[in-house]
């Protein structure tokens, strides 16, 4: 019982840390789309309740909004077209400043193991989906008293080679044709910091 009651003093002391640390925050600008090599769409950086950069981009096809957090990448993907399409999860690409492509994971599901395939998403037409990402190489594994979880490192910091520029490879089936999307971003350093706070998937989010 005391025992117990130790760990759980040190997992609130643990968390109230989490809570209250602040962290470098980023604006996230999106400056080019290419869809199947081509440039095409609307783009529209807006401001998000935090004065920072919520992208917009939209086509025929499709329309996107991205917001960037201390850990990974949000998207909101509608599909503005009459018929069906598929993300293919498992071939979504991020490209840093150094030009190395890294896989990506979406954390709209359980993850267990890395190796495994992520299945495509079904958007169904005039619907959308709410999803993370983030880069594989950014998972580590966190051991605890009672097993483990994983956890992902910032995807800015100081000295991290990813602050310039960052592109994104977002494919997508329709039928028996395949769409690929290359969004290009550029990452400008705020003059502020914010508080963090850990999600349920161990992604952390800005707070005031």
């Amino acid at each position: 019982m005391k025992r117990l009651l130790v760990l759980s003093i040190l997992i609130l002391l643990i968390s109230s840390n989490l809570i209250a640390r602040k962290t470098q925050a980023y604006k996230l600008k999106l400056v080019s789309v290419e869809f199947n090599d081509d440039e095409a769409g609307v783009i529209k950086n807006k401001s998000n309740r935090l004065d920072l950069i919520d992208p917009h981009f939209s086509d025929s096809l499709i329309n996107i909004v991205w917001s960037l957090e201390p850990t990974h990448l949000g998207m909101e993907l509608t599909n503005k077209s009459d018929n069906n399409f598929k993300v293919l999860w498992d071939e979504l690409t991020f490209i840093c400043t150094e030009n190395i492509s890294q896989r990506m994971v979406h954390t709209g599901r359980m993850i267990y193991n890395f190796e495994d395939n992520q299945l495509p998403t079904v958007v169904v037409k005039k619907s959308k989906i709410t999803d993370c990402i983030a880069p594989i190489e950014n998972a580590r594994w966190r051991s605890t008293p009672v097993g483990g979880n994983w956890v992902f490192d910032d995807l800015f910091s100081e000295g991290n080679t990813c602050n310039n520029e960052i592109r994104i490879l977002l494919p997508l089936e329709m039928g028996s044709k395949r769409h690929e999307y290359l969004f290009s971003f550029v990452i400008e350093k705020d003059s502020r910091k914010f508080k963090i706070k850990n999600t349920h998937s161990s992604l952390k989010i800005f707070r005031h």
